[in-house]
C-alpha cells in the first residue's frame, strides 16, 4: 500500500526553520518516510483501540458484578 509522501514532506518543510527546511528529504528515502507515516498511523490507531477497550471495560463492569456468583 503506497502512501502519499510528498504531502508529508511539505508539512515537514512548513514546520521547519527556513535554513533547515531544504534538508528535510535529504538523505531520507521514500521508504524511510513511509515507515514513519506507518508508525504515526499505528500510534493513532492504538489510541482509538485503547479508548474503545476502556469503554468496553466500563460496559462490562455491570454484568460482571451482577453475575459474579453465577
Amino acid at each position: 500500500m503506497g502512501y502519499p509522501v510528498l504531502p508529508l514532506v511539505w508539512q515537514l518543510v512548513e514546520g521547519t526553520a527556513d535554513e533547515m527546511a531544504k534538508y528535510i528529504h535529504w538523505g531520507a528515502t521514500t521508504q524511510d518516510i513511509q515507515d514513519n507515516v506507518s508508525m504515526l498511523q499505528i500510534t493513532q490507531g492504538l489510541v482509538l483501540v485503547k479508548r474503545e477497550l476502556e469503554n468496553m471495560k466500563e460496559v462490562l463492569k455491570g454484568p460482571a458484578s451482577t453475575h459474579r456468583d453465577t
